[in-house]
């Protein structure tokens, strides 16, 4: 992620431990339905997730810096429906559809000069059914983003950069490669796309699932959680590349509460919401920061009522300028 969830490049800590130490394929189950044991059966799906985006600068150290960073108004929107998928060779298949959305406000200040700015992403992923292990099918998503792009910087202007970009993944059918065009502005002014890249990229057939970036946080709701860690590749195509994420999560169930949370058509009031926490790293040398991602226990296999729903999450930013903090504030399973 560069941001968000959205900006997934997601750099989603743990010490990370080669396969033979323990790193497992990732096992679902349909957690996201009101039934867990919910599996083929997807056509009646749709929910609604709204999540405040907050920043924490808790931590930031200003003055070694010689910028600083506000954000506000910052809102993360999920949306999944069943829906159709037509190949190119004409076959037609029932998958699951997930779209996001985030916008949020920010100011960038340095010395005496200052950049107010409005950043978004929307991305939109076709994925199949969770006995075929959730198998993406096409995924496209649209960024601009303002980028913090130095540690320290005296001037403004050596303190961000603008990308304007859109990816497209077209997955095959046999589910062996994934063909990737990237789109970019050459410039934030340029009205039309200027660089274009398209590639073919192969999915890895080591035994450990392959997913689309913009359906990890998604996925996460179907793990068993029992203190393991486990091994998945996704297709990042902001950075045009696959990469190897190792998720490494929580048995102990954790109490969180939530002063303001609307489930349904009902007011908003207080939920106190049994939890288990993932933790994403990425397995390279660079690794990023750690990202945590606190998800709704399953209440019953059969009446599943918050769905195994991501309820919190901290999103550490680059160059240690703080962390985003997600908190669900709206759920909607029903249409």
């Amino acid at each position: 992620m560069k941001k968000s969830f959205g900006y997934i490049a997601l750099l989603l800590a743990c010490l990370l431990l080669c396969t033979a130490c323990g790193e497992t394929p990732v096992t679902l189950t349909a957690n996201w339905h009101g039934n867990t044991g919910t599996t083929t059966g997807i056509s009646n799906t749709y929910e609604k997730l709204v999540y405040s985006v907050t920043y924490d600068a808790t931590d930031v150290k200003t003055e070694t810096k010689g910028y600083s960073l506000e954000y506000r108004n910052g809102v993360y929107t999920t949306v999944l429906q069943n829906d159709t998928y037509t190949r190119e060779n004409g076959s037609v298949e029932l998958v699951y559809k997930l779209t996001s959305t985030f916008t949020i406000d920010g100011k960038i200040t340095c010395g005496e000069e200052s950049l107010d700015f409005s950043d978004s992403s929307e991305s939109e992923v076709y994925f199949r059914t969770v006995d075929k292990q959730l198998f993406p099918v096409y995924s496209h998503k649209k960024m601009h983003t303002t980028t913090p792009k130095a540690m320290a910087a005296t001037e403004l202007k050596n303190v961000y950069a603008v990308y304007d970009y859109e990816t497209f993944a077209t997955y095959s059918a046999d589910g062996t490669s994934v063909d990737l065009v990237y789109k970019a502005k050459e410039k934030p002014e340029d009205e039309t796309y200027k660089i274009e890249e398209t590639k073919t990229l192969a999915v890895p057939s080591d035994g450990y699932s392959f997913f689309d970036n913009e359906q990890l946080l998604f996925m996460m709701r179907g793990m068993t959680f029992t203190g393991t860690a486990n091994r998945v590749h996704i297709l990042n195509a902001s950075a045009r590349t696959v990469q190897t994420l190792i998720l490494s999560n929580t048995s102990q169930k954790v109490e969180m509460t939530f002063n303001a949370l609307k489930i349904g058509e009902g007011e908003a009031q207080q939920y106190k919401i049994a939890t288990n926490t993932v933790t994403v790293q990425l397995d390279a040398t660079m690794r990023g920061p750690n990202q945590t991602f606190a998800y709704a226990c399953p209440v019953d296999g059969a009446v599943n009522t918050y769905r195994n729903v991501l309820l919190h999450a901290e999103v550490p930013l680059s160059y240690s300028l703080g962390k985003f903090v997600y908190s669900l504030t709206e759920a909607q399973f029903t249409k």
